[in-house]
């Protein structure tokens, strides 16, 4: 199975600066940075959605299977049990 994560961050978020780097071990990650000064009103937005969905803490990562697009999982905060069980899905 080939997977991408998508990797919300916040500046100066060390959860998640680990949890990216823990995913680039084991698969493509793109990281959309939130509240850089660019675009403040989509990070508004994003926040927004994100506290509806329930999460209450940076990073908010979710994983898509690259050949039907289709979200497979989903976590916020620096999770090394869902890292670890990505990594071991993606190495069979």
């Amino acid at each position: 199975m080939t997977v991408h994560a998508v990797v919300y961050t916040k500046p100066n978020c060390v959860k998640c600066r680990m949890t990216e780097e823990k995913l680039r071990e084991s698969m493509r990650v793109k990281t959309e940075h939130l509240f850089t000064g660019k675009n403040d009103d989509w990070s508004d937005k994003k926040l927004e959605k994100f506290r509806q969905q329930g999460y209450m803490s940076f990073p908010v990562v979710r994983i898509y299977d690259d050949e039907t697009g289709e979200r497979l999982d989903d976590w916020s905060d620096f999770r090394i049990d869902r890292i670890t069980k990505w990594k071991k899905e993606t190495e069979n």
